[in-house]
């Protein structure tokens, strides 16, 4: 049994201060800790927790970080959280293993006539006054002891899950498997066994197995002390951010530039050289009922502090303008029917619900705007729109997206300047 009495107990939001930075999951002997991200609201039910917690290790599966401050090796995304679950719960609620027969076909011998294995082996017909003959069909011949080893890698698999995220349902640990793990003759027995099944519910089981077999960072990993997780959770706020609301190519809205070098050729003093310089990126950009919006993802931790020093700063500002105005060149060439407007947009995570003052629409929230003191603002896409995105929609829309958050972001940004100056 593990040491806690709800998921809860192993829960908590990281403060996103210097020194605690990770988010992910640790498990240290039978001791987990699930450590969500700055602006994760946490659920109240044990059901919603958990699913929580797997939506979270699918969302850190889905975007692997090269974390180099981690102190410790970090697993970045090979961990196989599908499959570890499906065994998981097929075998909480029918405690049993695989019990299939391993078959193989040869010619002769006893056995069924398999006329699948035949009509594919070549050879094995010929035609004869205009019949097609198969004087030797292929037979199927059961293998015990394939059988056997089968349902014994099934429970070895079954044993890996629920040691390592058996805590995520149920106190109960089987006992390991008396079986030596041979990974080669694991994988090809499970092939095998494949290639000859067909039915759903087992050819499911069997890619589970053979999901985990195949994962060699995932099975490196200590059963009982291992971490899913990283130090560096503003590249998979990014990934989020760019999955959900960027709808188009984001490549069509670099902006350049061009260097025109005098030539070092004493011979050619008048010559020039035009070099590209490295073009600026915006995270995202989404085109929504014909107008443009510019996103840059920004993990800071502004809804905390409501401090100055916790939004994006000068260089970033500056960017962003030259992003929109970039964008407005391209628009009306890549966009057939394009409104003429272009919103610039910084997203930063928070609790939704602990800001119940803040107007909002659904979890997203306006907390101001910003442009750099070398312009004058005039349009919106002279300013930069500070909102505020509660994280916990967002990891759900990046692992199940509900293809609401664009039309919310949309409507919040037109909704707040409607009526409204640009010096406010």
């Amino acid at each position: 049994m593990y040491p806690f009495d709800s998921l809860r107990d192993i829960c908590r939001v990281a403060s996103g201060r210097a020194d605690d930075v990770f988010v992910g999951i640790r498990v240290n002997g039978s001791i987990p800790e699930v450590v969500f991200p700055f602006g994760f609201r946490m659920s109240t039910t044990e059901d919603e927790i958990r699913r929580d917690i797997i939506d979270f290790l699918r969302l850190l599966r889905k975007y692997p970080v090269e974390d180099s401050l981690a102190p410790v090796p970090v697993d970045r995304g090979a961990f196989r959280i599908d499959s570890y679950i499906f065994l998981i719960t097929q075998y909480l609620v029918n405690p049993s293993y695989m019990s299939v027969s391993v078959e193989n076909v040869s010619q002769g011998g006893d056995g069924p006539v398999d006329w699948n294995a035949t009509f594919r082996h070549p050879g094995a017909g010929s035609v004869q006054n205009g019949t097609l003959i198969f004087p030797n069909p292929l037979k199927r011949r059961s293998s015990v002891d394939s059988n056997r080893l089968l349902s014994s890698i099934h429970q070895y698999c079954v044993y890996i899950s629920l040691s390592r995220l058996g805590w995520l349902f149920t106190g109960f640990v089987p006992n390991k498997p008396e079986i030596d793990f041979n990974i080669g003759l694991f994988r090809r027995v499970c092939v095998d066994a494949l290639s000859n099944e067909f039915n759903d519910g087992k050819v499911r089981t069997l890619r589970s197995i053979l999901d985990i077999l195949r994962s060699e960072d995932d099975l490196q990993l200590d059963l009982f002390n291992f971490e899913i997780g990283t130090n560096r959770f503003e590249y998979i706020w990014e990934g989020a951010i760019e999955f959900v609301f960027g709808n188009v190519d984001r490549s069509e809205y670099f902006p350049g530039g061009t260097w025109s070098l005098h030539s070092t050729d004493d011979s050619s003093a008048n010559s020039r050289q035009l070099r590209a310089s490295r073009a600026l990126e915006p995270d995202s950009v989404m085109v929504y009922d014909n107008d443009v919006f510019v996103i840059d993802s920004k993990f800071y931790k502004y809804s905390a502090s409501l401090g100055s020093y916790d939004l994006p700063g000068s260089s970033d500002l500056s960017k962003q303008i030259s992003y929109s105005r970039y964008a407005s060149k391209r628009a009306p060439v890549l966009l057939d029917n394009f409104s003429g407007r272009v919103f610039n947009v910084f997203i930063l995570p928070f609790d939704s619900l602990s800001f119940s003052y803040l107007n909002k629409v659904n979890c997203i929230s306006i907390a101001g705007q910003g442009w750099p003191d070398w312009i004058t603002p005039s349009n919106p896409s002279d300013v930069i729109v500070l909102m505020l995105l509660d994280t916990r929609e967002l990891l759900l829309n990046a692992v199940r997206p509900a293809g609401t958050l664009r039309r919310y972001l949309s409507e919040s940004i037109v909704a707040y300047f409607n009526g409204r100056t640009f010096s406010e």
